[in-house]
């Protein structure tokens, strides 16, 4: 599995706890689908319980605590507040746009089908 980002992708993460960065680097971006630049869907399915794990910290080949739902959320909302990711409501599991990845580009993504337009989703805070 090959995961990049770019420039301004990097500029956001600056910063940010290294749980978040870990989430959005090893959890979303490996599931995104690289034209619709959405994360998650019927095929690539993301849940609370699977980002916990991918942010699960492990210390001397031992598990550290568990990461709980509400530190998921929590790194989930400081990457929303940096611009990383929009949750899109109105589905069974969780469904995020990620809008600077592919920036580097400046070209817009073609969509087509089902996800035809991101505003056809409700955005929410998380």
């Amino acid at each position: 599995m090959n995961v990049s980002w770019n420039k301004e992708e990097d500029v956001a993460l600056q910063g940010l706890p290294l749980r978040a960065q870990i989430i959005y680097l090893r959890g979303l971006k490996p599931c995104m689908n690289s034209v619709t630049k959405i994360s998650g869907g019927p095929r690539r399915e993301l849940s609370f319980n699977k980002l916990a794990e991918v942010a699960r910290e492990w210390v001397n080949r031992r598990a550290a605590p568990r990461v709980t739902k509400d530190g998921v959320r929590a790194s989930l909302a400081q990457l929303q507040r940096a611009g990383l990711l929009r949750r899109l409501h109105g589905h069974r599991y969780l469904v995020f746009q990620l809008p600077l990845a592919g920036a580097e580009t400046g070209e817009k993504p073609v969509v087509t089908g089902k996800h035809a337009s991101a505003k056809d989703f409700r955005m929410k805070r998380i």
